[in-house]
């Protein structure tokens, strides 16, 4: 596994850009600062599975890539969501960013070492 680090920075890029998009739409004054930060850290770990991460296996990476993909788009639906609703609990949008988070790290994980 190697981290190519121009598309890491051109992903962080990208990721920043969509995680400020998210905090300027977001409704709720007081979620601002959780939005920003949990959209981009969110974005951030799956961006950089999928764009800037190339895997030794090209079978488990391929699956890496695709579950990073996945997650990806899960994130920007669940981001877009909280950022509509007007009054949402900044609490509950952290523990399932993260909970999420951690089903994505487990699953890419356990893809990239049964070597599938």
């Amino acid at each position: 596994m190697t981290i190519r680090v121009f598309n890491l920075i051109i992903s962080l890029v990208l990721c920043a850009l969509i995680a400020w998009w998210f905090s300027i739409l977001c409704y709720n004054p007081d979620g601002v600062l959780a939005m920003a930060i949990g959209s981009f850290v969110t974005l951030a770990v799956t961006g950089a599975g999928a764009f800037a991460v190339r895997w030794s296996n090209e079978r488990s990476g391929m699956m890496c890539r695709l579950l990073s993909y996945i997650f990806f788009f899960v994130f920007l639906i669940l981001n877009l969501i909280f950022a509509f609703f007007t009054s949402w609990s900044i609490p509950l949008y952290c523990i399932m960013s993260g909970v999420i988070v951690c089903v994505y790290l487990l699953w890419t994980h356990w893809v990239f070492s049964t070597g599938l």
